[in-house]
């Protein structure tokens, strides 16, 4: 058994040494994990060295052994930067889409979800794309529910609408595939990448020279 933390609410989980995807009890979060490291290569004493005779100075020399990778230790490089990477054109069309559905109130929910699932769709954090899970369906659900909680409560609870709303938008939210790789980041992210691990080092430098001090 092994413990990990979770990325999203910092629960601390025991699983299993061999799992590689798992769901954190706290918040629900998937949480996909670095494959166990192969067990190194057994290393042989090696031989005593003799001289050649005439049966052995043609024979073929025995390669030595290569040794594996080691497995990745973390799942995301704390020194790659969000960014985001939506187009122009994207944004133009997707906004006329969102006026054409907004033409019928019923259409709101439905364009909401949509520009939502394209801003989120370009955003990167931490190397990691989002994506919005929820539906218009589930959108419009909410909206009839808190309109007559409202009512009911004279306006009261339209106070905690919009709290409500956000976590409901909240908990729709996932990261979507696998991280992507550092050599895969656009120039001017690979170029912050470096900016980032340059400060690290300097402070993990003058960190050091305090506590020498």
């Amino acid at each position: 058994m092994k413990n990990i933390k979770c990325y999203k609410c910092g629960a601390i989980l025991a699983v299993p040494d061999s799992t590689q995807e798992t769901t954190c009890t706290a918040c629900g979060a998937k949480l996909r994990l670095a494959p166990p490291a192969p067990a190194p290569a057994p290393v042989q004493a090696p031989a005593p060295v003799q001289a050649p005779t005439p049966m052995t100075q043609g024979a073929a020399p025995v390669p030595a052994p290569v040794q594996q990778a080691p497995a990745a230790a973390a799942l995301f490089d704390p020194h790659i930067p969000s960014y985001f990477d939506g187009k122009l054109w994207q944004y133009i069309g997707v906004n006329i889409v969102f006026a054409l559905q907004c033409i019928t109130v019923i259409g709101i929910p439905w364009a909401i979800i949509r520009k939502k699932k394209w801003v989120l769709k370009h955003t990167i954090v931490r190397g990691q794309r989002l994506k919005l899970t929820a539906r218009g369906s589930q959108l419009i659900g909410s909206f009839i529910k808190w309109g007559l909680l409202t009512v009911i409560t004279c306006f009261i609870y339209g106070f905690w609408v919009p709290i409500k709303y956000q976590q409901w938008y909240a908990s729709h939210l996932e990261f979507d595939g696998d991280p992507i790789p550092p050599y895969e980041l656009p120039r001017h992210a690979k170029k912050r990448m470096e900016k980032e691990k340059e400060k690290a080092a300097k402070k993990a430098e003058k960190e050091m020279k305090k506590a020498a001090k």
